[in-house]
């Protein structure tokens, strides 16, 4: 029976706005440690070790999902391990170090469910259905934020509102990963034209994968470091914000709601992302995301009053949804697409790799020069991305490097052919 375009739109819509609302706590998790006695050194240590955990781990689920042919069993292996060691985290506070033990194990499994939840939707909206349709991805990743924000206020609510010790945030991401289990499995994929019968994956190996071809790629290299230097101030400058409001005189716990903001100024540029990358390309509007989150930094040294705050942090949301549709979407266009989970994850690990020295040295520099020096350090990182962009694309454009044509890579066209198979 044939599945209308509806059903794919639904479906995604859902699992985006359950899966956000499921790592929606990790907005939270400096309050956390503030709540539980954590020093700045050790608040430090615990975002390195999360980093870390990131780092490691991303292009770890990214090679087991292409190993597999599935991003969507990889997926619910993910948040089923979010589901079991959020519960333990919750359960066994008191002790800073075995809090960041707890947390260290939570990010081994949530630290990569966003870039392969991007890279699983995006690979099925662009396949299209028995009626040649595709669905736009911006609309549906809006969903998301939609809600990571109603979540952030609800959580916000619990904290304040009723009370309830922030140590039991980690019980909500369990919640919601149950009907992220759920959802995922029930998914069945669609067929890849019309007549046909539905996808069956097949394994196979990192041999046959050939991941190297990645490093070849002067576009996917060049920008893997781009991406890490654009992500900085997510990774790095976001995680501070309760401390800038410490400084300001207001309640840390407010960061939480910052989040929602952000989450619903997302939205708008998340629906017209699609047409604003058709008419100015991939690269101009990552040069103008660069710009503008160069200057919310730059606003976080200087700014004394919580409206400006509140301000950049709007900038931050409507710029990070034009981010999420480019950057992801620039990334699946430079890579071979039986690589494409490895190669999201790998950037995904990227952000990781550089803001683990930055949170060791974190508690030492808000000691030192105040929380405000955090956000130097961000400015610099954008600024540097883009001169970097600016540089590689020139080279490349000088010297005529071609970008990645699947049509033309004899090694890609022979794993499509394996990798999909008729029942």
């Amino acid at each position: 029976m044939r599945r209308k375009l509806d059903y794919r739109f639904t479906f995604f819509a859902a699992l985006e706005a359950l899966f956000w609302a499921m790592v929606c706590p990790g907005g939270f998790v400096t309050v956390f440690m503030q709540d539980q006695g954590f020093t700045n050194a050790q608040m430090g240590i615990g975002l390195a070790m999360i980093n870390v955990a990131s780092l490691i781990f991303l292009p770890i689920w990214g090679m087991i999902a292409d190993k597999l042919g599935s991003k969507r069993k990889t997926l619910i292996i993910l948040y089923f391990g979010v589901g079991i060691s959020a519960i333990f985290t919750a359960i066994f506070t008191g002790n800073p170090w075995l809090s960041i033990f707890l947390m260290f194990t939570v990010i081994i499994f949530r630290g990569s469910v966003a870039s392969l939840t991007d890279s699983w939707v995006i690979t099925e909206v662009n396949t299209p259905d028995l009626m040649g349709n595709r669905i736009n991805y911006g609309p549906i990743r809006a969903s998301g934020s939609i809600g990571y924000a109603i979540a952030g206020f609800i959580y916000y609510y619990m904290f304040t509102g009723l009370g309830i010790d922030t140590r039991w945030q980690w019980l909500c991401s369990t919640f919601f990963a149950i009907p992220c289990i759920l959802l995922a499995s029930g998914y069945k994929e669609q067929a890849i034209m019309p007549g046909a019968a539905s996808r069956r994956v097949k394994s196979l190996s990192m041999k046959e994968l050939k991941p190297g071809r990645l490093l070849k790629n002067y576009y996917f290299i060049t920008f893997f470091v781009i991406y890490m230097l654009f992500n900085i101030p997510g990774y790095l400058g976001l995680s501070y914000i309760s401390q800038l409001l410490r400084d300001l005189g207001e309640q840390p716990v407010f960061v939480g709601v910052l989040g929602s903001i952000r989450a619903l100024c997302e939205v708008p540029l998340l629906f017209f992302s699609q047409k604003i990358i058709k008419k100015l390309g991939y690269k101009k509007t990552l040069f103008i995301i660069g710009s503008a989150l160069c200057i919310e930094q730059v606003s976080y040294v200087v700014c004394n009053a919580m409206w400006q705050v509140i301000a950049f942090q709007i900038l931050h949301g409507a710029v990070n949804g034009l981010l999420v549709g480019s950057a992801v979407g620039y990334i699946f266009s430079l890579v071979p697409p039986e690589l494409s989970a490895t190669a999201q994850t790998f950037c995904g690990a990227s952000c990781s790799a550089l803001t683990i020295i930055g949170n060791l040295l974190s508690g030492w520099i808000i000691d030192t020069w105040g929380v405000r020096a955090i956000f130097v350090i961000t400015t610099v990182s954008m600024l540097l991305a883009i001169v970097l962009f600016a540089i590689t694309l020139l080279i490349g454009k000088i010297k005529k490097i071609q970008y990645y044509d699947a049509k033309t890579d004899p090694v890609s066209q022979s794993i499509l052919q394996k990798l999909y198979s008729a029942e």
